[in-house]
């Protein structure tokens, strides 16, 4: 399975998670289109009734990996 962010932009998945709430759609349609599990669906529908206008699954790396680029150069 791809990574969510690069399958879905953001906007797609505060609607399907709208429509969830709104009873629009079932867990189990979210699950089945997003491709992800309980415990994921979950933690992303935490976070967006957290913070919708923020909500985002856009990924933010920590640490710069450039040091892992350097190793591989050693190879």
């Amino acid at each position: 399975m791809k990574q969510l962010h690069k399958q879905f932009n953001d906007e797609e998945i505060k609607q399907y998670l709208k429509w969830y709430e709104t009873r629009v759609m079932t867990k189990s349609e979210v699950l089945t289109l997003l491709g992800i599990k309980d415990s994921r669906f979950y933690v992303l529908l935490a976070q967006y009734r957290d913070k919708p206008k923020q909500f985002s699954v856009a990924y933010n790396r920590l640490k710069d990996n450039s040091s892992f680029k350097f190793v591989m150069l050693l190879f």
